[in-house]
């Protein structure tokens, strides 16, 4: 069976580290969530999370990830594909 998958970027908000010791001022100054740009293959959107992958194969996807709608700042579709996997 033929299947139309959807190409997508994800603009999100991660989680972010620094190592090591920093001042409070430079916490306070620079500590925030990352903004993540990523590009994927669209698996499901439900209303607590967009899931995606980077392969198809056989009918399987590989390495999927939800990412919860909170953390969600858009989804642009920019190609469509169809396969028969």
């Amino acid at each position: 069976m033929v299947k139309q998958y959807k190409i997508v970027v994800v603009k999100w908000e991660d989680s972010s580290n620094w190592r090591g010791w920093r001042t409070i001022k430079q916490c306070k100054e620079y500590l925030k969530p990352a903004t993540c740009y990523s590009i994927w293959i669209l698996v499901k959107r439900t209303k607590n999370c967009i899931a995606v992958t980077h392969s198809l194969g056989d009918g399987d996807y590989g390495d999927i990830m939800a990412i919860p709608r909170k953390c969600v700042k858009s989804v642009e579709i920019v190609s469509t594909f169809r396969s028969e996997l």
